[in-house]
């Protein structure tokens, strides 16, 4: 049976009559593994059922603005051309299975490629692969090559006629596998990158429960405990993923192959729109067949935004951006309690139907049942056979008679042989005319007088003969309709054209009557009798052999008479010269009757061959009258099988479900068709002569090969069902509401209850969104918008779904349908119901903790580990979800005590300024040594650019610089959201909301932690700088005191040395007794000289610059010569002697200050 018209497996008559047209935007759709592929293969048959392809009279509906690709690691089912035109085809799949997967993965890690550092060696454990998301992800990476050139070449094929070059891309996955979750955030950023900006990315991401609510699932654990390990990692991803510009965070990935292909980091989310598909209600029900339901969702939904919308045919694309636009300025309306991404999005269909596709196979199965007898009942009998032979012409006679075409070839008349007199030869030249016969070899020889006219004669006939043998065996070019006006040119064109007029197209006959005609495994077939023509016709020629010795003795006989009377006189001659002719003129018209019997035998042959060998070119039974009766006794048992189905009403009852169900119930309206039926059809004859023709001009549409091509035989039916029923098909919708609801004649009351049953408690409360919400999810407010698109044909429906209050009307060419699309966006993922039972899953581990995630920690990849990923379920929420919550909760309070972390003081209901800072120049003390010395203006300096990273409360200066922009200390400043409600008089949870989102956000952490060592660097660089200037002034104020000491003999001078208070300054036997002055300054610094006597010393020096004379110059300059100028003791001499010593250094420094202080008491006299 034809399963695409079956509609107890959803198939049936489906016509162009109901179809949309298409609003014509460039459209790719993607199935990612085995749930997404499943998707995939529902929206395109939505797409063939629903929209009108760009031929609408082609043999298959072409969709060129519209690409479909499935890519899998499992063997993807496609119709390859033999089952229904909405089944993928092989073009359309992409299968990234790597065979010998064990081998491959142990050498692409032992070798260590870049482009794998992130998967686990653990996978492959003694050469069994364990089942993992980076299974699937591996699987990716080894065919990068063939993906980018399926997603470039579908882009090309979408965007070739159109003058556009945006393209809007649907994702379709499951999360909770192997290979639609281990490649569905790769896939998504490769698109981004392949086709840039022109792309618009919607992903439709099925939730585990989808999968986990399967049958086959939920009764194997093992099964199960990996979905809930997947898909709770897979969200953690995708959450992350979603986050990634709020987060500060990026995507890069290098994926190696021929290419080398890479994407460079990008910070945009994976997909433009995230649709979270789930198939359990809001209070954790299971919906019967969800696994379906979730996909019809996902299908209308798509195909709400194909169809062609009346008023704006050109505003796909637009409408689409008008959808998306609105999202994320909504969503950033909605003030939250926790901080939490809710770019997410869930959605809910349900489609209300007339019973147009089984009231259309309904008819085709009344008409087939009507014309039925003519199509598959009637079976020839052996008369019937040999009857409809001779009709043909296939006759012994008809047959030699078409073979010699109008020529008699006999003795007499215009074709007898001649010679050109009556005597042109003589009777000797007769007399040596000789018969032998050897072997059974004839050999006959004669004068060429004789021979010549002869053998031009035999050869002219035989070259006719051979002429009229190729014509007449020829095959037949094709199977196209020979009018029965039209002469047939072969002996096998004449069999089918009188096949196709006179038999097939008669309903006393029919197709399969034809069809038996002509298989030679039927007892009463044409090949029985073309075997009897030949027995016949060989028959005939071993006669004609016979015959040949009689007229080889009649020649004998006749040289004999020659031979008698050749001495004669010539009157003699006439009659034995007459007798010869006759013999010759006898032998070799029977030569010729023998050829022509066999060119009989073998044309019959060939005929034979070209009726019903198999593999024969053109050959009528296997290549045209066998399939055709296949397809036709296919049809009959298809369309007995719709009828039964049709008419039980219990079966038709379970099939209406939330999703499709039927506004008037086919068994309410069976009479009615019948009754119309039997009004518009005509007599049974005309009935089957118009279906069996019509069928016969489109051979090239239904047959292909050696079988029939069923999505070809499914169009074709449909198309012709659809015309013939052109009138009920196109019946309105209002009429059967109104048999249904028996209202006639008031339309207000006939709104009314449309818009209570029909939209209100039908499409629109049963297309409410799907999605299992957890206990734990208090905010309620989302973002809704709620589609009601209507047929343009309805005027009234239209008016009625108008007034209906925050539905967005779309009116479109689908008139047998209305349907309806609730989206609601702001669904955080910890909204999801399911997500403590994964969670819980995730933790214990299980089967599947390996390569869960697409970055783990291995030998090569010790940084990105996406294991470590926070939970989506908000710390303030469930902290216990947050690893190392509270670690990094105080870490955002320091970054907020220095002011990393700040409000926008110029608008502080908006996001939170993250300050990342330029490290500080950090110096050491020997940076500012200048000629053995400190800088100290140098280290003031430098102190003064380490204090202005902070202001005077110690938090962060941010500050701008004079021209606006940021101060040099600020490297960039990232966002922190700051979208938590606040209610005056009420709790707060600005806060709340903003440390959430700071412990999921490791970016932003990264950033903070960087921030908050530099300060804590700068404040220690600070310390340290503050320590080198107390040093300097110490240092200074020291030498300044000895300076005066010195120069005015403060200090007492004995032999070899200088005391003060009793302490030893310096003398001949210490350490730097060839430096004093460097000498007295250690001494100085040292424990020996305590603090009373420097206070003591403070005190003389005091007094002494109090009460100057103007004598005490003499004093100074004598110091100066002595240890400044001399040659012996003064500074060149020192520091050549103190060259060598590692205290080099610091003896020049402490000179240096000394000679300055000189100077500064000579500038003072001089004052």
């Amino acid at each position: 049976m034809y399963e695409d018209l079956l509609l107890s497996t959803g198939g049936g008559i489906i016509t162009d009559l109901k179809k949309s047209a298409q609003q014509g935007d460039p459209t790719i759709i993607i199935g990612l593994g085995g749930t997404g592929v499943d998707a995939l293969k529902v929206v395109k048959k939505k797409v063939y059922e629903q929209l009108i392809p760009d031929n609408p009279n082609g043999e298959i509906p072409e969709y060129e603005n519209i690409g479909f690709l499935a890519i899998d690691t499992d063997t993807i089912t496609t119709g390859n051309g033999a089952n229904s035109f909405y089944d993928l085809e092989v073009a359309e799949c992409l299968s990234i299975r790597v065979n010998d997967l064990a081998a491959k993965m142990r050498n692409d890690i032992a070798v260590k490629k870049t482009e794998f550092a992130w998967l686990q060696p653990e996978l492959n454990f003694l050469g069994v692969v364990r089942p993992a998301r980076q299974i699937g992800r591996y699987c990716l990476f080894k065919n990068i090559d063939q993906i980018i050139a399926k997603i470039s070449d579908l882009r090309a094929a979408v965007t070739k006629r159109t003058a556009t070059t945006k393209v809007n891309v649907h994702i379709l996955a499951g999360i909770s596998g192997v290979t639609g979750s281990g490649i569905f955030i790769d896939m998504c950023y490769i698109i981004r990158d392949l086709l840039g900006r022109d792309a618009t990315l919607f992903g439709y991401f099925f939730m585990p429960d989808v999968n986990l609510n399967k049958k086959e699932i939920v009764g194997d654990p093992l099964l199960s405990e990996g979905f809930k390990n997947n898909g709770y990692a897979a969200l953690k991803e995708l959450d992350y993923t979603m986050s990634l510009n709020e987060s500060g965070d990026s995507f890069s990935q290098y994926y190696g192959g021929e290419r080398l292909y890479s994407i460079e980091k990008t910070s945009v989310p994976p997909v433009d729109l995230c649709h979270l598909i789930s198939s359990t209600d809001r209070n954790g029900a299971p919906i019967n067949n969800g696994y379906m339901y979730s996909m019809n969702v996902v299908g209308e939904y798509i195909l709400s935004h194909l169809v062609q919308v009346q008023g704006n045919p050109g505003a796909g694309m637009h409408a689409l951006k008008a959808h998306l636009d609105p999202k994320p300025h909504l969503i950033g309306m909605i003030q939250k309690k926790h901080g939490v991404n809710l770019n997410y999005h869930i959605l809910g269909a349900s489609t209300a139907e007339l019973p147009t596709k089984e009231i259309g196979t309904y008819l085709a199965g009344r008409l087939y049942q009507k014309i039925g007898s003519g199509l598959t009942e009637n079976v020839p009998t052996y008369n019937d056979v040999e009857m409809h032979a001779k009709k043909m012409g296939l006759t012994l006679y008809k047959i030699t008679e078409s073979l010699r075409g109008d020529k008699e070839w006999r003795v007499t008349g215009s074709d007898a042989i001649r010679w050109q007199g009556r005597y042109d030869f003589s009777i000797e030249d007769a007399c040596d005319t000789t018969v032998s016969v050897t072997g059974g070899t004839i050999e006959l020889t004669m004068p060429e007088t004789i021979l010549g006219p002869i053998r031009e004669w035999k050869i002219n006939n035989s070259g006719i003969l051979e002429r009229n043998f190729k014509a007449l065996t020829k095959d037949l070019d094709d199977f196209k309709l020979i009018d029965k006006g039209v002469k047939a040119d072969t002996l096998v064109s004449s069999v089918f054209q009188y096949l196709q007029n006179e038999v097939v197209a008669n309903f006393e006959y029919g197709a399969v009557y034809a069809a038996k005609l002509t298989y030679n495994n039927h007892a009463k077939s044409l090949n029985d009798y073309l075997d009897g023509l030949i027995t016949t016709a060989n028959a005939t020629a071993s006669g004609a052999r016979r015959d040949l010795k009689l007229r080889l003795d009649a020649i004998e006989a006749a040289v004999v008479e020659c031979k008698k009377n050749a001495k004669k006189k010539p009157k003699k001659h006439v009659e034995p010269m007459e007798r010869y002719k006759a013999a010759i003129k006898a032998y070799y018209q029977n030569l010729l009757e023998i050829e022509i019997m066999e060119k009989t035998v073998e044309m019959i042959a060939i005929l034979k061959k070209q009726i019903n060998l198999e593999g024969y070119k053109n050959s009528l039974y296997p290549m045209y009258f066998g399939p055709l009766e296949s397809m036709l006794i296919k049809l009959k048992t298809t369309f007995e099988s719709n009828l039964a189905y049709l008419l039980n009403s219990d079966i038709k009852e379970m099939k209406d479900d939330i999703f499709v169900w039927k506004m008037v119930k086919f068994k309410d309206i069976q009479t009615c068709v019948d009754s119309k039926f039997d009004e518009a059809i005509q007599d049974d004859s005309t009935e089957y002569k118009n279906f069996i023709m019509k069928i016969m001009m489109q051979y090239e549409k239904w047959f292909a090969g050696s079988g029939t091509r069923e999505d070809n035989v499914v169009n074709m039916i449909s198309s012709y069902m659809g015309e013939e029923f052109k009138k009920l098909l196109t019946a309105s919708m209002e009429s059967y509401l109104s048999d249904k609801y028996e209202i006639y004649n008031n339309p207000a009351r006939l709104q009314e209850k449309i818009k209570k049953e029909i939209f209100a408690n039908g499409v629109l409360a049963k297309a409410e969104p799907k999605f299992y919400i957890g206990q734990g999810y208090a905010d309620k407010i989302v973002v809704k918008k709620h589609y009601l698109s209507v047929p343009n044909t309805e005027v009234n429906i239209c008016n009625v779904a108008k007034t209906m209050k925050k539905i967005d009307v779309r009116i479109t060419g689908l008139n047998d349908r209305i349907f309806a699309v609730k989206f609601e966006s702001g669904i955080p993922l910890y909204a999801y119901g399911l997500i403590d039972e994964l969670e819980q899953q995730y933790k214990m581990g299980g089967t599947g903790t390996i390569g869960r995630h697409l970055y783990e920690i291995t030998d090569r990849n010790k940084e990105l580990n996406w294991s470590k990923l926070q939970s989506f379920i908000p710390y303030s929420l469930k902290p216990s979800a947050c690893e190392d919550g509270k670690e990094i909760e105080k870490l955002y309070h320091d970054a907020v005590s220095r002011g990393i972390i700040s409000e926008n003081k110029d608008n502080p209901d908006a996001a939170y300024r993250v300050y990342e800072l330029n490290k500080a120049d950090i110096k050491n003390e020997n940076d500012f040594m200048k000629d053995g010395t400190l800088d100290m203006s140098a280290i003031k300096a430098y102190v003064a650019k380490l204090k202005s990273y902070t202001n005077s409360e110690g938090k962060l200066d941010t500050t701008p610089a004079p021209d606006g922009n940021n101060n040099a200390n600020i490297k960039a400043v990232k966002s922190l959201v700051n979208d938590g409600i606040k209610v005056d008089g009420a709790e707060d949870f600005t806060e709340t909301c903003r440390i959430d989102y700071f412990i999921r956000f490791r970016g932003l952490q990264d950033v903070v932690r960087e921030s908050l060592k530099i300060l804590d660097d700068v404040d220690e660089a600070i310390k340290e700088a503050t320590k080198w200037q107390n040093k300097g002034a110490e240092r200074e104020g020291t030498i300044k005191l000895i300076t005066a000491a010195l120069c005015f003999e403060l200090l007492k001078a004995e032999i070899g040395k200088y005391t003060y208070n009793g302490v030893d300054l310096w003398s001949g036997t210490m350490e730097y007794s060839k430096f004093p002055v460097y000498q007295i300054y250690k001494t100085f610094s040292s424990d020996a000289f305590t603090d009373a006597a420097r206070k003591a010393l403070e005190n003389d020096v005091h007094n002494k610059l109090n009460a100057l004379e103007a004598t005490d110059v003499e004093k100074v300059e004598k110091v100066k010569a002595k240890y400044i100028d001399s040659a012996n003791t003064g500074f060149i001499n020192v520091m050549q002697q103190a060259a060598v010593l590692p205290e080099s250094g610091d003896i020049e420094t402490v000179y240096k200050l000394f000679n300055g202080e000189v100077q500064a008491l000579l500038n003072l006299f001089a004052m």
